[in-house]
C-alpha cells in the first residue's frame, strides 16, 4: 500500500492561516509586530506620540486600501461566471472582516486579560 504525501506550498498555508490577513498583505508578521513595539517605545521616551499614530495610521490607511482594490477589482468581473462571482464574495467578506477587526480594536479596550466582551459578529 503506497502512502501519499502532501508537501503544502505557500498557497495552502496562506489559506491555512488567515491571520496574515490582519496585516498589510506581503508583510512579515514578526518584523510588523517589532516595529509597532519599537515605535511605542520610542513614543513613551519622547512622550510624544505623533510618530506612533503617523505609523500605525499608515499601515491601517496601506491595509483598507490593499483590501479595498482587491475587492473593487474582484467586483468588477464578478459577473462573469460562476466562479468570478465567488471570488468577488471571498474578496468582499475579507475586505469586511478585516474593516471589522480594525474598528473592534479601535473600540474595545487593549489591555490583556481585560476580559472585555466578545463583540457580535454580524453580516
Amino acid at each position: 500500500m503506497a502512502i501519499r504525501v502532501r508537501f503544502p506550498d505557500l498557497d495552502h498555508w496562506k489559506a491555512e492561516v488567515k491571520c496574515q490577513a490582519g496585516r498589510p498583505v506581503e508583510t512579515d508578521a514578526g518584523r510588523y509586530i517589532q516595529l509597532i513595539a519599537e515605535g511605542r517605545d520610542e513614543a513613551l521616551v519622547s512622550g510624544n506620540a505623533d510618530q506612533l499614530v503617523k505609523g500605525t495610521t499608515h499601515h491601517v490607511d496601506e491595509g483598507i486600501r490593499e483590501w479595498f482594490a482587491r475587492a473593487a477589482a474582484a467586483k468588477k468581473q464578478g459577473d462573469a461566471g460562476v466562479t468570478a462571482g465567488r471570488e468577488f464574495v471571498e474578496a468582499y467578506v475579507e475586505l469586511t472582516h478585516y474593516v471589522e477587526r480594525l474598528h473592534l480594536d479601535a473600540t474595545t479596550p487593549a489591555a490583556h486579560g481585560a476580559g472585555a466582551p466578545a463583540a457580535e459578529h454580524k453580516h
